[in-house]
């Protein structure tokens, strides 16, 4: 039996490991009880310190198994302190911790319970960690009988890590599971056990012993987007991996077979991605023993990319199998399609391998040219231990039906230099050859010669464009430890890409090319393009004397000149370059010149610049400091004109001058900056073309850690906002703050061709957040008492006010109001989502409350309305609710008189304003044929309730209609449900009315509506109906009888019940007046014709007497040359007019009115 009670302070009787446990005044009371079967009786262990607090009683049996446990215990951490863990006393510390246990006491049933707070550790901290197990135990006293299982299960909540990548990978929980039984004898058998977090879960079943594993293991995740910033590259798709067989954890080996899937997986890189796009799979087995590996069919492909491996691998035999393909090379390169093959053999011994390989292509399409039959073969050994290499390699193929040839043998030698000997290369007349020996420093030593009359015929091998003949011969030497290179070279009509030259020569000897360059030689150019700029003539000479290399080069540009010269001379260390002159010269606005000449050090590692001036336009740029592993630069700009970058983009349009200074420092891998810059007369082409004045621009900040701070103005015509915060540039949240008033009528340009203005400002209060990617904006926007006109609508909003909030994800209208058409009111409230790719999701509420809505021309109405508007704005959004129509006025325009008709007018060399003016109505003209100002995806629910006092006037026509339409559908394919049917209603012809039987007006759209009139009479003889129809600016009107008669005819009867034939002079004047109030400009043509072939008349047509009413004026010629006119109007005037022709060009008339006035003239006519 042993027995103890200690207490005080017992800390130094403990390793350091468990120490911590008893600070402070502390007991430990055992008491137990050694069997002489051996069995252990741990009556009584008891331990209370400062943090602890611990009872224990226990039995074991012989073989210290134990049979029975019970465990109650805490540790609590004082305040503002932590306890460490058991050997983790630097790394890791909890709060405190409560744990209990109860195994084989009563019956067979087990728990415990563990719960952690505080958990710190070097790499993940966790506010609360919980595990709960139970389960059974049995024949617990029998060693060959035991029997235990367990279930449990846990969380650990509110993780993070000090690194964001891990954070982002764990998220802030992880849950754990598991099921398992064990019997004496046997391995742990696994039902499951899984381990979750919110990104992924790893889950396990099978059976465990010892250290090795036999089961199947498999991981899921939706997206692998979170684990991205841990494996330092973009991350993303759908994620399945599962894995079966065997893992000796101890000794290494494993014996798997793969079952993989992932879902557009993506890496950042866009040719991996476009090969990983859709389904990708992993399959196969691969095996690790003490024979080496193994790789049974394990294959990775895809919709684009199949690859696979069969063999093994030891250091005493090799037997691989690899075969790959690519379905389309496009997939890699804009510059080729078509699909490749690989196919490898390794045989021989680990160490020294024979490696047998090509890759073939039966058609490959080269930049636009056919490559048949293509083979790129490689045969050889590689010693794996020195990496040394022996073989040849082979090109093959057909390009455009041409045979291309090549081959080269790689050795490598005894002082780990490699030897490219009896390199060939043929195609179309093309030949390459030569011998190469590279050092392992990366020097060369032989002779290359290139002789081809067009490249063209193998540009498409390097998958670029080119075309011109090249000769060219380079010698390379290392004899003496450093790299020399001779050419000589011709071209002519030259082109790579957007490069090109029309001739160039080459002589150049370049000694230590790598340290400090010692060049004698000359190159010329004509007809040259580099960057998009002709060099007409280019000299450049350099010649090395008495340890220094002079430059001079000059160009010719296609506008303006380049001249410098310097001198590059050794020093201790280092070189110095000397720019002695520099000038370029674009045109009157592109300018640089150097102001006196500098000399730049560059020692080791470091380039020291002194104070060196750039004159550029009128304004100068200074820089001074030193560029190397330390960062010490400063730049000054004064008056740096802004239409600089015209020369680069001429449509850019850019003005104003730049002023400032930016200080570079810090380290090449970690460099840092300020700025402080300001410009005036600040603008370009589209601002201008926007209505925006010229600005003046303010801006200070920084760089560093890659972000770049901001504390910006800008303003100018009203403008005025601030703009500060924080830009990082790889990877991370922006954080920037926005504010200032913006004028409206910026917008006023892009409303100018429909005549449309709006005033005001807005005031702006942002924030702008989210990667630099996808940015979010919170914040809010203000308007108070602005105003919009829109002539071509006859709208006018006026004291409009705006509340907006925005939240990153949606704005939040609060209100949107406005007083329409000089009463009523309107307001929208809602919000609209704005997260990127959301598709602006709209809510919105529209309130109309006694608005008077009108086209200008046909429609005039009173209206209140409440309506939604929802869905996404840039697809299909709704528009519901129901508008009351409390007055309408639709006009029918009396429109031109009867038979006038638009001339054809061309426009031959018009003044600008007048252009603008017809460019500005051919636009409004083709908008309205397209109706490209209607949002084709707009979907209507609206209800029109106007239950009556909707009046319809002009041409005679009186009517008051009353109902209610809905219209619904998109609104190009409108259909209406319902009409306004008439109420009461006449139409009236000199003087005659006739009541409408029926009418029905419906909305099919616009405000233009349609018309459905009917009205019918009964004179002597006959029943006369009219019938109108068609859209209000334009209705057809059409007369009709019982018995049936001509339209003519009908009209008579109606006017004067009497035949059109029966009528006298002045009734039929009268009849035609009748015609021209029924049928304006757009029905009354073929009426006249009747009445005038009818009547024998001569002339008889409408038109407008000097007060601009309607009248008719008939005519007839009562001999060769005496004509008799009549014009009577449709208020009762009437004239008749006698021209007399006295000779060809000499005419006399005579008029007398309705009211007995008369006159009489003599006229004079010619034609010229």
């Amino acid at each position: 039996r042993f027995v103890t009670d200690l207490s005080g302070t017992l800390e130094r009787l403990f390793s350091p490991a468990y120490a911590p446990y008893f600070t402070g005044t502390s007991r430990l009371v055992i008491d137990a009880l050694r069997d002489g079967d051996g069995s252990i009786a741990i009556q009584r262990a008891e331990i209370v310190s400062g943090v602890a607090s611990l009872d224990i009683t226990a039995t074991l049996a012989p073989d210290f198994f134990p049979t029975a446990i019970a465990v109650d215990g805490s540790l609590t951490a004082g305040a503002d302190e932590t306890i460490p863990l058991p050997g983790a006393a630097e790394t890791a510390s909890i709060r405190s911790a409560r744990f209990t246990v109860d195994f084989g006491g009563a019956g067979e049933r087990w728990t415990a319970r563990f719960d952690l707070t505080g958990l710190d550790t070097e790499t993940i901290d966790a506010g609360v960690a919980e595990i709960v197990a139970e389960g059974t135990a049995t024949a617990l006293q029998d060693p060959a009988a035991r029997a235990v299982t367990a279930t449990l299960s846990g969380s650990l909540e509110g993780v993070t890590a000090a690194d964001p990548a891990l954070a982002r990978a764990l998220g802030d929980r992880f849950d754990i599971a598991a099921e398992a039984a064990w019997t004496a004898g046997q391995p742990v058998a696994v039902e499951i056990a899984e381990i979750k977090n919110p990104n992924a879960a790893i889950h396990f079943t099978g059976v465990i012993d010892g250290l090795d594993l036999d089961g199947r293991i498999w991981l899921n995740t939706a997206d692998i987007a979170p684990f991205a910033s841990l494996a330092g590259q973009p991350l993303s798709g759908a994620l399945t991996f599962e894995a079966r067989g065997t893992i000796g954890a101890g000794t290494g080996s494993f014996d798997l077979t793969f079952d993989a899937d992932g879902e557009d997986l993506a890496v950042g890189t866009p040719q991996v991605d476009a090969l990983l796009a859709g389904r990708s799979r992993l399959t196969g087995n691969a095996a690790r023993t003490t024979e080496g590996l193994r790789f049974d069919a394990l294959t990775v492909a895809t919709d684009q990319v199949q690859a696979r491996i069969d063999g093994s691998f030891d250091l005493g035999a090799v037997d691989l199998a690899v075969a790959a393909a690519i379905e389309d090379v496009a997939l890699l390169t804009e510059a080729a399609s078509g699909g490749i093959a690989l196919e490898a053999r390794v045989t021989g011994s680990g160490v020294q391998p024979q490696i047998s390989a090509a890759v073939t292509s039966p058609i490959l399409t080269l930049t636009g040219r056919r490559l048949t039959e293509g083979r790129i073969g490689f045969d050889g050994v590689v010693d794996t231990t020195t990496n040394a290499v022996d073989g040849e390699t082979r090109v093959a193929g057909f390009l455009d039906g041409v045979a291309i040839d090549g081959s080269a043998r790689i050795a490598s030698l005894a002082d780990g230099a490699r030897r490219i000997a009896d390199l060939v290369f043929t195609a179309a007349g093309t030949r390459a050859a030569g011998d190469l020996t590279l050092t392992a420093g990366g020097l060369a030593t032989g002779r290359l010669s290139v002789a081809s009359p067009d490249v063209a015929a193998v540009a498409p091998l390097a998958l670029v464009e080119a075309s011109g003949a090249l000769d060219a011969e380079v010698t390379l030497d290392a004899s003496d430890g450093t790299q020399s290179v001779d050419l000589l070279a011709t071209a002519r009509n030259l082109r790579v890409e957007t490069v090109s030259v029309g001739e160039a020569t080459a002589d150049v000897s370049i000694d230590d090319l790598f340290g400090v360059p010692r060049v004698d030689g000359r190159v010329a150019a004509t007809a040259a393009v580099v960057g998009g700029t002709r060099i007409e003539v280019l000299q450049a000479t350099a010649a090395h004397a008495a340890g220094a290399t002079r430059f001079d080069l000059g160009a010719t540009l296609e506008a303006g000149s380049l001249a410098a010269t310097g001198a590059l001379t050794a020093v201790e260390g280092g070189y110095d370059v000397a720019l002695e002159s520099f000038r370029l010269d674009r045109s009157a606005d592109v300018s640089a010149e150097l102001v006196e000449p500098v000399t730049v050090a560059v020692r080791e590692r470091a380039v020291s610049i002194p104070q060196a001036t750039i004159a550029v336009g009128s304004g100068r740029i200074t820089a001074e400091g030193t560029v190397g592993d330390a960062l010490d630069l400063r730049l000054a700009i004064d008056r740096l004109p802004l239409s600089l970058a015209n020369a680069v983009q001429p449509d850019l349009g850019a003005a104003g001058t730049l002023s400032g200074t930016v200080t570079v420092a810090g380290s090449t891998a970690a460099p840092t900056a300020t700025y402080d810059v300001r410009a005036t007369g600040v603008s370009a082409a589209a601002l201008r073309q926007a209505g925006v004045p010229d600005l003046a621009v303010e801006a200070s900040g920084g760089y560093a850690a890659d972000a770049v701070t901001l504390d910006a103005t800008a303003t100018g015509g009203g403008l005025s906002l601030t703009a500060s915060g924080r830009v990082p540039l790889g990877g991370g949240a922006l954080d920037l703050a926005v504010a200032g008033d913006v004028p409206l009528g910026l917008a006023d340009p892009f409303l100018a061709e429909r005549g449309a203005r709006l005033s005001g400002a807005a005031s702006v209060q942002l924030q702008v957040g989210g990667p630099l990617s996808q940015p979010t904006v919170a914040g809010s926007i203000a308007v108070d008492g602005a105003s919009f006109v829109d002539p071509q609508t006859a709208t006018s909003l006026s004291a409009i006010s705006v509340r907006v909030t925005l939240d990153g994800q949606r704005a939040n209208i609060e209100r949107i109001s406005g007083v329409l058409g000089g009463r009523g009111q309107i307001t929208v409230t809602g919000s609209i989502g704005i997260a990127p790719g959301s598709g602006f999701p709209a809510d919105l509420a529209i309130v109309v409350d006694d608005a008077r809505l009108t086209d200008g021309r046909i429609v005039t109405a009173d209206v209140d309305g409440r309506l939604q508007v929802t869905g996404s704005l840039v697809g299909a959004p709704t528009v519901s609710g129901e508008i009351r129509v409390d007055r309408a006025e639709i006009t029918v325009p009396e429109t031109l008189p009867g038979g006038a008709s638009f001339l054809d007018v061309r426009h031959r060399l018009p003044p600008p304003n007048v252009a603008r003016t017809l460019e500005r109505v051919r636009r409004t003209v083709e908008q309205a044929d397209t109706g490209s100002g209607a949002s084709s995806g707009l979907i209507l629910d609206v209800t029109i309730v106007a239950p009556s006092q909707i009046f319809v006037r002009g041409r005679g026509i009186d009517a008051e209609l009353g109902g209610s339409v809905r219209i619904t559908g998109p609104i190009t394919d409108v259909q209406p449900v319902g009409a306004f049917d008439l109420i009461r209603g006449r139409v009236s012809v000199i003087g005659q009315r006739i009541n409408f039987d029926r009418g029905t007006l419906t909305l099919v759209g616009d405000l233009d509506p349609v018309l459905d009139f009917v009205a019918s009479t009964r004179t002597n003889s006959i029943t006369v109906m009219a019938q109108i129809t068609g859209v209000a600016s334009d209705p057809q009107i059409v007369l009709s009888s019982v018995p049936e008669l001509p339209q003519d005819e009908v009209l008579a009867q109606l006017l004067f019940g009497r035949s059109l034939n029966d009528l006298s002079p002045l009734q039929i004047a009268s009849l035609a007046v009748a015609v021209a109030e029924l049928a304006g400009a757009g029905g009354g043509p073929g009426i006249l014709d009747q009445l005038r072939q009818s009547t024998g008349l001569d002339d008889l047509e409408i038109v407008t007497d000097s007060d601009g009413n309607a009248a008719v004026q008939a005519g007839s010629y009562l001999t060769e040359n005496v004509y008799l006119g009549v014009t009577a109007g449709a208020g009762g005037q009437a004239d008749v007019s006698v021209n007399l022709d006295l000779t060809d060009d000499l005419k006399a008339k005579i008029g007398v009115g309705a009211e007995g006035d008369s006159r009489i003239g003599i006229f004079f006519e010619t034609e010229y």
